[in-house]
C-alpha cells in the first residue's frame, strides 16, 4: 500500500476557505480542499487555539469543523518560543499569524 504524503495546514488555509473578501483566493482554497483526501492532513494545536479565538461564533464553529479531518500535532515549548520571537521581530502579526515551525 502506498503511503499518503503529509500536508501541514496553517491557520491561513482554514481562514481562506471562508474569506469572502478575496473571492479568487476562496475559490482556489475550496478547489484545493476537494483534493485533500489524497493526503494525510495535519495541523497543530496552535492552529486550533487561533481558530478558537475568532470573534464571530458562527465562523469560529465553521473553521473548527474544517479541522475535524486533521491529525492535530502537539506543540512543544520550543515551537511556542519560536512563534513569540517571530512576533517580537515583527516578522508576523500576533493577531492573525499562525507562524509555527515544527
Amino acid at each position: 500500500m502506498t503511503r499518503k504524503l503529509r500536508l501541514y495546514l496553517d491557520t491561513s488555509v482554514f481562514s481562506a476557505f471562508y474569506d469572502e473578501r478575496a473571492p479568487e483566493r476562496q475559490r482556489l482554497t475550496r478547489q484545493f480542499w476537494d483534493g485533500l483526501r489524497e493526503y494525510e492532513v495535519l495541523c497543530s494545536y496552535l492552529v486550533l487555539e487561533e481558530l478558537g479565538r475568532v470573534g464571530d461564533s458562527t465562523l469560529r464553529e465553521k473553521l473548527i469543523e474544517l479541522t475535524q479531518e486533521c491529525q492535530v500535532l502537539p506543540v512543544g515549548e520550543r515551537s511556542r518560543n519560536w512563534r513569540e520571537r517571530m512576533w517580537l521581530l515583527g516578522l508576523c502579526h500576533r493577531a492573525t499569524s499562525p507562524m509555527l515551525f515544527i
